[in-house]
């Protein structure tokens, strides 16, 4: 399904609006119960391969332009939230109120290129700023281009930044639309679920905060969930000096992971990170196999007090160069549990027979090589 129809058409479908009219939305039980049904299939999608392909420079062929830079980022803090101020509400039970921002062909999160265009120019010294916060914007920006090897002479910061800030953002008549840095939307790069649930509680304000809050509810982008911002960059020459297109990238990256992008940011939600190595793959556990062997449906119909033996597989070693076989065993009607026990030099990845014994109670009696 397309995530953007249905947040905005179909969640709203079957919904009684005379209820609404009367304000009996607002405690009725089965209006509140099919939104709790939509919320459960909203925050259950997943993103397609397909869809994110529709999201690729790849698919309109912008990789191939001269000048194509991509920064790889990952979502943090609180989640990101994009679009909050559409409008997205009812005042019925049980519905999410604030809106968001999904693109229109995929129906995925996105940031649009002039909202990144925002977000990054707000990072540079502003027109109606004090000359602390504009200096103290230009020195930090000449920090990050002075570790690239871009000589800002000191003192002739706020000078060379204010330049470079109009070269990039500001359009010049005389140069060609292909001249000028391009700013792509910000969209998602990884299938699965990537949706969660959050709610805001604003104080009342008129009776100073002891009112009770009224908790809004609403959709966010999960921490973790990775992101590609996309360019049309082209290098720069400020008073002699050559600001590259690596140099750029650097700044950017810089301005978004210090900065952060999206609505709410001051309130943690719109953190971006650079991505994280993905954790290795857990090792296949050793007593895989014997699942089959011993389940726990079976486990729980043996005799209290009995004898088995079993299959169990060799897994690593202790300190004393013992190696160690797992079996999946447990209290009977409890389920199963790992127990470890050590046995003499055997290669990794070895099978052996070993004997079983319960006591009265169910548990382990004896568990010994077969």
């Amino acid at each position: 399904m397309n995530l953007r129809h249905f947040f905005y058409r179909g969640y709203y479908q079957g919904l009684d609006y005379q209820k609404i009219i009367s304000g009996k939305a607002k405690t009725d039980s089965d209006i509140g119960a099919m939104f709790a049904r939509k919320n459960h299939q909203l925050l259950d999608y997943s993103a397609t391969e397909s869809a994110l392909a529709l999201l690729a420079p790849a698919e309109s062929g912008l990789d191939q332009l001269n000048g194509y830079t991509e920064i790889l980022l990952q979502t943090g803090g609180q989640g990101l939230l994009s679009g909050s101020g559409y409008n997205h509400e009812t005042g019925s039970m049980g519905e999410l109120k604030l809106g968001f921002y999904f693109d229109p062909t995929s129906g995925l999160p996105t940031l649009p290129g002039h909202s990144v265009k925002g977000v990054l120019r707000a990072a540079f010294p502003g027109k109606n700023e004090s000359d602390s916060i504009k200096n103290a914007k230009a020195r930090w920006i000449a920090k990050v281009l002075q570790s690239l090897e871009v000589a800002i002479p000191e003192g002739e910061e706020l000078g060379f930044v204010e330049k470079l800030k109009t070269t990039i953002f500001e359009r010049d008549a005389s140069i060609a639309v292909s001249g000028h840095d391009i700013f792509l939307e910000a969209a998602m790069i990884r299938p699965g679920r990537f949706l969660g649930r959050d709610a805001l509680a604003p104080h009342d304000r008129k009776t100073n905060g002891l009112k009770n809050p009224v908790p809004i509810p609403f959709i966010k982008v999960l921490p973790g969930t990775p992101f590609r911002f996309a360019f049309l960059l082209k290098p720069a020459t400020i008073e002699g000096l050559e600001v590259s297109v690596n140099a750029k990238k650097v700044l950017f990256e810089a301005i978004l992971t210090t900065f952060g992008a999206g609505a709410k940011t001051r309130g943690g939600y719109g953190v971006f990170e650079k991505i994280k190595a993905a954790p290795a793959p857990p090792k296949e556990s050793a007593a895989k196999g014997l699942v089959e062997t011993l389940p726990a449906s079976r486990f729980k119909s043996l005799p209290l007090k009995s004898t088995n033996t079993y299959e169990a597989v060799i897994n690593g070693k202790n300190d004393k160069g013992k190696t160690r076989f797992v079996l999946l065993v447990g209290e009977i009607g409890k389920g199963l549990t790992f127990t470890q026990k050590w046995a003499e030099e055997l290669p990794e990845g070895s099978i052996i027979q070993v004997r079983l014994v319960l006591n009265m109670n169910g548990q382990i009696q004896e568990l010994k090589p077969a």
